[in-house]
């Protein structure tokens, strides 16, 4: 019986074996399709002006500081984002398959200098039975990982 047990640890080890390689310093971002998700955007200045692009010709958004609201562009990005001034916080809802990209962040700061700041996020779709567990475990095992070697 206690031989069972130690192979069955040892089988467990070496399937989480090639999860410990993982490059955990890249902060990507995953969600399931049709949930919402939270991005952070990097470390904003006082008075930033700021563009956020779903890809180098889609715009999402453009803020300037001394205007009290951003300006939403007419994507399919229009009705489900929210960006929060306060926390530097952008808010996706609702999700899709297709929002699925590597968001760029360009900040123009006081000085006029610019900043650059890619966000890479992964939606999955949403599914049921086997298929639901593995995309669960694909985005929630790397998410802990990197959550305890940190």
């Amino acid at each position: 019986m206690c031989c069972k047990g130690l192979k069955l640890c040892l089988a467990l080890e070496f399937l989480l074996l090639p999860l410990c390689f993982l490059e955990t310093n890249v902060q990507g971002y995953s969600a399931v399709s049709g949930s919402n998700v939270t991005l952070p955007i990097c470390d904003l200045p006082n008075n930033p002006s700021l563009t956020l692009f779903y890809n180098p010709n889609k715009k999402i958004l453009e803020w300037d500081s001394r205007k009290p609201n951003p300006n939403f562009f007419k994507t399919t990005f229009k009705d489900r984002v929210t960006l929060d001034r306060e926390n530097g916080k952008l808010y996706i809802y609702k999700v899709q398959k297709n929002d699925t990209s590597t968001y760029l962040l360009k900040v123009v700061m006081e000085s006029r200098m610019e900043k650059e700041c890619k966000i890479p996020l992964e939606v999955f779709a949403r599914s049921s039975g086997v298929a639901w567990i593995a995309a669960w475990l694909v985005v929630m095992i790397p998410t802990i990982l990197g959550l305890l070697l940190t």
